[in-house]
């Protein structure tokens, strides 16, 4: 979210004084910095407010606050097992070794 308020050349106090002409509500600079960091969840009406603000889709603009909840799902065969979605390169590399050994480690040619 930080990015996209750069990208549009706004502070946080005019981004706070938009937000207010469209939700009516009030919000602070130092809950903008809390949202862009992910430290605190930004509402709905906030959510809506600023994808319209600066254009960019709820899903795109939220991905830094909502990493954990998407991160793991049920899996839908009906196992009770869990998909975990991979965000970083590590954890990749780190799954695709434990499908290459079974889950015995590292493969012999490391």
């Amino acid at each position: 979210m930080e990015r996209a308020r750069d990208a549009a050349a706004l502070t946080q106090d005019e981004v706070c004084d938009r937000l207010y002409a469209i939700t009516g509500g009030g919000t602070t600079p130092s809950l903008l910095s809390a949202w862009e960091t992910g430290r605190e969840r930004t509402g709905k009406r906030n959510r809506r407010a600023l994808s319209q603000l600066f254009g960019i889709d709820a899903v795109t603009l939220f991905a830094h606050q909502d990493r954990d909840e998407a991160a793991t799902a049920p899996d839908a065969s009906g196992s009770g097992g869990v998909i975990q979605l991979i965000t970083r390169y590590d954890d990749l590399l780190h799954a695709m070794t434990q499908v290459i050994t079974g889950g015995r480690g590292s493969p012999r040619w490391w």
